[in-house]
Order: structure tokens, then sequence, then C-alpha cells
């Protein structure tokens, strides 16, 4: 079967809470109740092939085998319904002469009438790449690199991991006759071509990049067949990006073109060079190419994430070296190859899960197009956020571990090996003592904050989780519950208790955050300066979720740290989304740096679906009830 968008929307939706309301994931998803439950009725037949049971009880949406709804999801991925402008589309791209809008019809098998009803839509859409003439048709007339990057945008989300062949003939079968233009013997030829660039010691692409390099060798043979007179242009770069053409990458784009014939001009092997340098890849010599001309950019980004976030990045090498590669990557590809393949739901998903990680890399995007003068794709920002956040899952110390002692009647091996797969399997925690039942009872006091016993222990005031040698299912749900718990309890908590209400009525999003500001600012809270940080912040990356927004600014402004909650009177519009609560959280520098988890435990909890909505549900509330059912909601 093949889905629509809706559908896949609906799955992806479902992949990040699988138990809901239908009446909030009617409003999330801005859809009738009836809408959803006839798609869910559709989407039975795929539910059952993966072992997936669906019901609605009490208005509540209930998956049974939801663990296979990523598997699910990855794979349904090539049956997304491709459109009849997609495929017109695609047709532009493999023609180089015009083609009549009846020729086009033909080989989709539509009539003409429904092309000319799909036209409109695609010429707004590329008002420069397509030009329409009468009598003669339709042609593309956008760039080499335009053409090569909306044929790979088109392809890869039904390139199946690393099938090639079988994938084309899968979605010649399903949605479009590429054969028809593609020949067997041009895909294999990309295939090779593949082969000997794996084979090579200087880098490893990336699967995705694989998947993109594929693609594009395919269209370069297309374009070579129907005599393309369209010769790719080299982008412009910055002058240390030049082409080397005695480096040993050129040697191996050398060694491809005698091997294969591939290439028709020296114009075309130069292309060739670039895309291979700029494909991103899971490992790449240090010498192979400049990367080392990116060193000061990456020291004056990691001052001015000290600067903003007082968080000390300099001495991280892990980080500095993954940085030279991929933002020399970055500003080589710019926008003439796209980033590994990134949907909008797992990017959101990067987004509300490593938020600190995401104000790194957002900062760090704009550093790089102040000084390249070149803005960074929003889809590159979640790629430069991985990097960032291995670094601040690399500053986690001790002090801010939870600390745990481990009670154990079966001797000193058996405490051991619990205590090594406790400080294994849960990095949050850290076993500070080990103890035989007799040692736990005798104590006076208890410096820790957990007690995880294979003994049933007296009432001691710290909490207890009763586990065995053996690890279960069981304990780990309740040691995973206890450490999120632990963590809202001790920094979510006593932030909404001592919170700032304001009743804000604001025109537009830098007023309601001039006006919080302000008042920060007048009680001593933030010194001068701070709101205009804020309002820097949102214009490198806006903060809002669905329902709020979590604005801040540089924390080396901050007396004291404050979180002030902006009840709007009015909805208002930020950036792309309407908003009716706004969390201003000042931390203040020591607060970062002492607990730089605080921020990012806040933020996630927000940013769950749920609780944002039941946030949204607050606005008829009274502020002391506001107040207790927020308190109650972000450490439920």
């Amino acid at each position: 079967m093949t889905l629509t968008d809706r559908q896949y929307a609906l799955l992806q939706r479902l992949s990040r809470a699988p138990d809901t309301a239908l009446a909030a994931l009617s409003q999330e998803m801005d859809l009738a109740p009836q809408t959803i439950r006839q798609d869910l009725n559709a989407l039975t037949p795929l539910f059952r092939r993966y072992g997936i049971e669906c019901s609605i009880e009490d208005g509540r949406l209930h998956l049974a085998g939801k663990h296979n709804l990523e598997l699910l999801l990855r794979e349904s991925r090539a049956a997304l319904a491709f459109s009849v402008q997609k495929k017109i589309l695609l047709i532009l791209l493999l023609e180089q002469k015009y083609i009549t809008l009846q020729e086009i019809a033909d080989v989709l098998y539509l009539s003409r009438s429904k092309i000319d009803k799909e036209l409109p839509a695609l010429l707004k859409e590329y008002p420069q790449e397509i030009r329409s003439r009468r009598h003669y048709g339709l042609s593309w007339c956008g760039t080499w690199s335009q053409r090569f990057r909306c044929f790979v945008q088109l392809l890869e989300p039904y390139i199946r991991q690393m099938d090639f062949s079988g994938s084309l003939r899968k979605f010649n079968e399903i949605h479009f006759p590429i054969l028809r233009y593609i020949t067997e013997e041009q895909i294999q030829t990309a295939q090779k071509v593949l082969e000997t660039v794996g084979q090579n010691e200087l880098f490893t692409l990336t699967d995705a990049s694989q998947r993109q390099l594929f693609l594009q060798l395919l269209l370069l043979q297309r374009m070579q067949a129907v005599a393309a007179d369209a010769m790719p242009v080299m982008p412009d770069v910055p002058e240390f990006f030049r082409l080397a053409e005695n480096d040993e990458l050129w040697q191996l784009t050398d060694r491809i073109d005698r091997e294969f014939s591939l290439f028709a001009s020296t114009l075309e092997k130069s292309y060739f060079y670039y895309v291979l340098l700029s494909l991103p890849k899971v490992y790449q010599e240090p010498g192979m190419a400049p990367v080392q001309e990116t060193e000061p950019v990456i020291h004056r980004i990691l001052e001015e994430l000290l600067q903003l976030y007082a968080i000390d990045l300099r001495t991280d090498t892990e980080l500095i070296r993954g940085l030279k590669q991929h933002i020399y990557a970055v500003i080589l590809r710019r926008d003439q190859i796209d980033p590994p393949f990134l949907d909008e739901d797992s990017a959101e998903d990067l987004r509300r899960q490593y938020p600190l990680a995401m104000e790194l890399a957002a900062t760090a995007a704009n550093r790089i197009g102040l000084l390249f003068h070149y803005t960074v794709p929003t889809n590159e920002i979640p790629l430069l956020a991985l990097h960032f956040q291995l670094a601040l899952e690399r500053r986690k110390t001790a002090a801010s571990k939870i600390r745990c002692c481990v009670v154990c009647h079966f001797g000193m091996a058996a405490s051991n090996l619990i205590c090594g797969r406790i400080e294994q399997s849960y990095p949050e925690l850290m076993v500070a003592a080990t103890y035989s039942y007799q040692e736990f009872c005798s104590l006076q006091q208890y410096d820790f904050d957990v007690v995880l016993s294979t003994e049933t222990l007296p009432a001691c005031g710290v909490p207890v989780i009763y586990i065995s040698l053996g690890k279960n299912r069981w304990e780990e749900e309740q040691i995973g519950r206890f450490v999120q718990e632990y963590r809202v309890g001790h920094t979510l908590k006593p932030l909404i208790e001592n919170a700032v209400i304001l009743h804000i009525h604001a025109d537009t999003a830098d007023d309601a955050i001039r006006q919080i500001g302000g008042w920060l600012e007048q009680h001593g809270c933030v010194q001068s300066g701070y709101t205009g940080s804020v309002l820097q912040r949102e214009q490198i990356s806006p903060t809002e979720l669905k329902y709020i927004a979590v604005p801040h600014g540089n924390p080396q402004l901050v007396n004291a740290t404050t979180l002030v909650i902006g009840r709007l009177d009015e909805p208002l519009r930020w950036c792309e989304e309407t908003i009716s609560t706004i969390f201003l959280f000042a931390c203040t520098q020591q607060t970062v740096e002492d607990k730089n988890n605080v921020f990012s435990s806040f933020f996630r909890k927000l940013a769950e679906p749920s609780t944002e909505q039941a946030i949204h549900n607050l606005i008829a509330c009274g502020d002391d009830e506001y107040r207790r059912r927020l308190s109650d909601r972000m450490v439920d």
C-alpha cells in the first residue's frame, strides 16, 4: 500500500507518543477526530504486518506492539505517495529538451486536464527553474547543481538501505517509470563506481552519502545520454576550499574516470571531485583536505559559546576534530548539495531531546554565516548538534550524578557484579558505597540519594529500589523512573514553586520579551543588555514549540537565576506557531557551570507533547491553581 503525507505524519506522531488522547492528537495535527479514525483504519493492514494492534478506548489511543513502530516508520518511507507534481518535476529533471504537457500526460498515464490542474502550483514553487513556453511545453532551466539536488531530494527517500537496484525497481513499479529513463547498464556502472570509492583508504562515506552519490551518478549518465548542453558550474567557495588537483582525492577521481570513462569534460570531473569532498563521511583522513584551515573558525565559535553559555569546550579535542570536518563540509557544499537526509520529525525530536546542544549548534551556525556570508540551512543544525551533545555528555562529572549505594547479601563478588552493571547501564548513577545488610542497618546517616538492595530493608527515609543479581525489565523501569523523577524533583519543582508569573499583553514576540526582560531588570535579576541578548538569540533560532516559547539570553548578564512565566492575555504569533505561554528561564553563569543539566531537563520536560498540551489546557486557571497544576505536571 502507498501512504499519504498525512498518514505518514500520523505514524511519525504515534512513534513519539503512541498512547495519547484522541482529542489531543486531533488538536495537535489540526485534523478532525473522525479523519484520524479513518486513517487509523486504513493503516490497520500495515499495523498488523508489523505486529501492532490499534484500539481506541475512552477517548484514548492504545497501541499493542508499539515497540515495532520505529521499524514500521523507517521501512514505510518507500511507500510514501509520489505526487503528480513530483512526477512532472522528475520528468523535467530527466530531460534536456522541452516536453509538451500531452507528452507528460502520456508518460504518466494521466489526462491532459490533470496535468493542467497540477501545473500552476509547480510553477509557483519553481518560478526560476521551470520555463514554460506556449506550443513548446516545459523545460528545466535551473543550474546544474539545482538539477542534481532536486533529483536527489525526490528519490533518496525511496532508496531503501543499500539496495539500490531493488529500490529503483520497486519505485518503478509503484510510483514512477524511472527505468524508462535510467538503463540497467547505468545502474551497474553507478554501483561499481560506489564500490571503487568504498575501497579507498582516505575516507568512508555515510550510508546517506552513498545513496546521494549513487543518485548523482545516475543523473550524470542520464544527462550525458541525452546530450546535455548544461555544464556544471563550481560554487563560489572561500579561497582555502578551492580544488587541489594534485591531492590523493583528485587521483582517486582520475582513476575512476580512466576505469569507467565517466566524465565528458574536465568540468564534470571537477564537479565529481567536489561532490566527493563535500559529502558527509564516517571517517576522513585529517590530511585529505585542508580541514586545518577551519581551526581558527572553531576556536572563535567555542570562545563565543563560552561567553554566551558559560560552557567551556575549548579543550575538547574530540569535539574540535569532529567540527573541523563537519564545518569544512558545511561551508564547502553550501546550498549545492544537501546534507544527509533528516526528516522534519527526526529533527524535531533532536530539538526536543537535546535542547542545549541545539542551542550551541544554532549559535555555531550563526557564526559560520557571519564569517562566510552564508546562511547555514536549518537542516544542518541538528547534525551539528550531535557533535555538541557528545561533548556535553563528556563534560558530565561525578558531581552531577545521582549517588546510590548497593546493599547486597550475596557477598563481595555479587556486589561488584551489581555495581559494574549499574554504572554501565545507568550513566546518571554513581555507586558511592556497598554494604551488607548488617552494615547498612548500623549506619547513622545516609550520604546518598537512593538505595539499590537485594534484601528487604527497614524504613530509612531514602528511596529504595529492590533489584536482583540478574538484570530484568522491571528493575530497568524502576531505576529509569527514579532517575527521571529525581532530576525533575530536584531541579524543576523548586523552579516552578518560586517562579514569577506575569500577565502579558503584547502584539509581537519582541514586545513580549521586552516586557519580561524589563521586569527582570527592574527587580535586579538581570543586568542591562540581557533583554537584547534574548532578542538576539531568537533571531538565531526561535524557541517556540507548539503552544509555548522558551526564550533565554546570556547567563553572564544574569544576577539571580529566575524563571518567569508569561501568561499571554491573547495568543501570540511566535515565528511559525501561535503560543499562549512564555517560559523565560534566566540562568546565572554559576548555575550553568554547576548544573548544566537544569536547562535541558526543564526544556525537555516542557517539550513533551503531552506536557505541552496539558499546559495549554491551563489557560483558564487562576495563577495559584496554574502554579500548582503545572508543578504536579512537571514532576509527574
